[in-house]
């Protein structure tokens, strides 16, 4: 078994940690150095090894117990060395088909409850990315002073700077509406892994990054910046619900359970399917007579323009769900009418042009079952008629159609590309029509 260091460089430039890891990982593992930087205003200079290396470390670690090897590094904080043997289990139970043998050992823990820099008036953090979840989230809350930490690199990517700009201003403008800060961190912690490689380790984990990841990466993110601001209770939204429990990346087990210093993580509205968050947002917003907050939902475009297309599934599914709701959906950020919306979502569903797998067949009969406590008929008459077509809408036979239809289609391209005379044929055809 491998007895190396897990890092080789660590670089703290003000605000900005870079991180060089151990040469072996970049074989299989890694495409490029480790970077994290956080706004100019925290200054990180002050923080211990064992602080700085936590978002490297909660992002790497499940690729080190699954690799079967030990590294070693200098410092680790000891309540975040006693999470990581509580996370190791977690995974070995959602996934006994990988091994999950490796370990990460140091040669000093830290106890580092001396180490809060500062004290705030801010005692809560709270991931946000400006969609139904994190709303929801930061409006059951809102009786807490929070700061709202947005990540670039996540859903957005680190080079899109104008659909980043449009995000932070988003978010910075809910921050100020509603009474709280904001800061944002930019990261390459998706794009620093070989998720080509990593997506194939096990038939169990087919995207390493919803399967595994995302909850132990987003939360270790924040270490520092929570540090800095002597922040020691942070929020992350379930995207999952105890409804619809499948083996997740971000679930209370594993989010609860990362832990270092004497911070606390809440997997927050585990309890709550995607409408009854729809609700809350509405609800809260009404009792406290707010201002209703822009929705950001869509991630059609791989890189991210920071707008909602409103034409993607994950678009017109919360479209839908704020006009069960009696919602004017351009309240929310959707630059769409109603009619129009409920219009495309008949179109793409008759014509096979959505997706639907079993996590989606339950956000969809959500939205059915929301729909059989209201009265149809005070709704307008247009949208009123589509909304009762989706209340009775067969969506297992949907998706035994789609399955189907998807099996034909596969079969045809296969075909067409095992013959090269009609392969060469249909580009012709196509490069034509596009002309």
């Amino acid at each position: 078994m491998t007895r190396e260091a897990l890092i080789e460089e660590i670089i703290v430039e003000s605000n900005k940690i870079k991180i060089k890891a151990n040469s072996k990982l970049y074989k299989s593992y890694l495409t490029e150095d480790f970077y994290v930087e956080y706004d100019e205003k925290i200054v990180l200079d002050n923080l211990d090894e064992s602080i700085l290396t936590i978002p490297f470390i909660l992002n790497i670690a499940p690729i080190i117990w699954m690799s079967g090897e030990e590294y070693t590094v200098n410092r680790i904080d000891k309540t975040l060395n006693e999470s990581l043997l509580t996370l190791r289990r977690v995974l070995q139970g959602l996934y006994p088909s990988v091994q999950w043998n490796g370990e990460i050992k140091s040669k000093i823990i830290l106890n580092n409850e001396s180490l809060n820099c500062t004290n705030n008036s801010i005692g809560t953090g709270v991931l946000f990315s400006g969609g139904v979840d994190s709303l929801c989230t930061s409006f059951r809350n809102y009786d807490k002073k929070q700061l709202l930490i947005s990540i670039c690199g996540n859903d957005i990517d680190v080079k899109n700077k104008d659909g980043w700009l449009k995000v932070e201003k988003i978010n910075q403008d809910f921050a100020d509406n509603y009474g709280h800060e904001y800061s944002s961190i930019k990261s390459n912690f998706r794009s620093f892994l070989n998720n080509l490689y990593l997506d194939q380790v096990s038939p169990s984990i087919y995207n390493w990054w919803a399967k595994v990841q995302h909850g132990m990466g987003l939360i270790g993110l924040t270490a520092p910046l929570l540090e800095v601001k002597g922040i020691t209770h942070l929020y992350i939204s379930s995207t999952k619900t105890v409804e619809n429990l499948v083996p997740w990346g971000s679930l209370p087990e594993i989010d609860e359970n990362t832990k270092w210093n004497n911070t606390t993580i809440t997997h927050d509205g585990f309890e709550l399917n995607r409408q009854d968050k729809i609700r809350e947002i509405i609800d809260s917003c009404n009792s406290n007579n707010l201002v209703k907050p822009t929705f950001r939902v869509c991630y059609e475009n791989p890189l991210g323009d920071g707008d909602n297309c409103c034409r993607c599934e994950k678009c017109l599914r919360t479209i839908t769900g704020l006009i069960i709701e009696n919602q004017r959906i351009r309240e929310y950020g959707f630059n769409i009418a109603e009619e129009e919306a409920m219009k495309l979502v008949f179109k793409k569903f008759n014509q096979y042009k959505i997706r639907l797998n079993e996590d989606l067949e339950y956000v969809w009969s959500t939205l059915q079952t929301a729909l059989k406590n209201k009265n149809i008929e005070l709704y307008d008459d247009k949208v009123g008629n589509y909304l009762s077509w989706l209340q009775h809408f067969n969506i297992k036979e949907y998706i035994k159609g789609y399955k189907s239809r998807t099996m034909i289609i596969e079969v045809i391209k296969k075909t067409i590309k095992s013959n090269p005379r009609i392969y060469n044929f249909c580009k012709r055809v196509k490069s034509s029509v596009g002309k």
